[in-house]
């Protein structure tokens, strides 16, 4: 049996494909460059399909935003927190079947948002007990973890979703989210749509920053908006980006842009 990643089981399973459609057996012969992009078009292909699945069932309850695809590159046994929900430990590959997930959701008909920069993947604990330290130089990740959310930038990705990380090479004992040096890196290389945080009631944060109501203050650059489940005190006026009671919409939140709206 073919074990998909699991964005990827979405689609195949739409398409029947769940008791395998590759052999598990070792060729004869060494794949030629053609099949070789074959079999990467065919990934491509069952990645948007899985997620404009996706998008189609939550657009049909309503929901116009996921939280999805992971563009994280994952160790492999090694990453407890991200596992099969990453698309593999090839940055390229992850970079592609990423963008190939966001499109598929656009025509699912819902917003998707890449996910964790700068990586989640890349590291050996959980955000949700801990705070993960990612202790690579810079011109590795840039060349690893960070390659495909520069990829889903490049193609003009609507959204990132900010992950809490410690990354010295942006700053040290810091999460990633709270930190003004990781939303930097995301505007300097050229995304200008929205960065959310990723979920604020995770110990990553909370044992960094206390009470929630202290944690999603102004930062300049920081995120567009902040996710905060239901058990956070919700931070909607100290949001990084002012808007006015009388504005239908803050600066900066989700607008179509081409190739992203249905």
């Amino acid at each position: 049996m073919t074990e998909w990643p699991a964005p990827m089981a979405y689609g195949a399973a739409r398409l029947g494909a769940l008791d395998g459609q590759h052999s598990d057996e070792a060729p004869e012969e060494a794949p030629d460059e053609a099949a070789e992009e074959a079999a990467v078009a065919g990934h491509d292909a069952l990645a948007a399909r899985g997620h404009q699945a996706m998008g189609e069932d939550l657009a049909e309850l309503g929901f116009t935003l996921d939280f999805a695809p992971n563009a994280d590159v994952t160790l492999g046994v090694e990453d407890v927190a991200i596992g099969s929900r990453s698309f593999g430990a090839d940055p390229e590959l992850v970079a592609d079947l990423a963008l190939a997930g966001l499109r598929g959701l656009a025509e699912g008909g819902v917003a998707g948002s890449a996910k964790h920069f700068p990586g989640h993947g890349g590291v050996t604990e959980d955000s949700h007990h801990t705070l993960p330290v990612q202790p690579a130089e810079q011109s590795d990740l840039e060349d690893h973890d960070w390659a495909p959310f520069q990829h889903v930038i490049d193609a003009g990705a609507p959204m990132i979703m900010m992950g809490h990380l410690d990354v010295p090479v942006l700053e040290a004992g810091v999460p990633s989210s709270l930190s003004p040096a990781a939303y930097e890196w995301l505007r300097e290389r050229g995304h200008d749509g929205v960065i959310v945080t990723d979920a604020l009631n995770m110990a990553a944060v909370v044992d960094q920053a206390g009470p929630a109501e202290r944690r999603c203050r102004p930062w300049r650059p920081g995120p567009t908006c902040c996710s905060c489940p239901r058990m956070c005190a919700p931070p909607t006026r100290r949001s990084s980006t002012p808007w006015s009671r009388g504005d239908s919409r803050p600066t900066g939140s989700p607008r179509p842009r081409n190739g992203w709206s249905r």
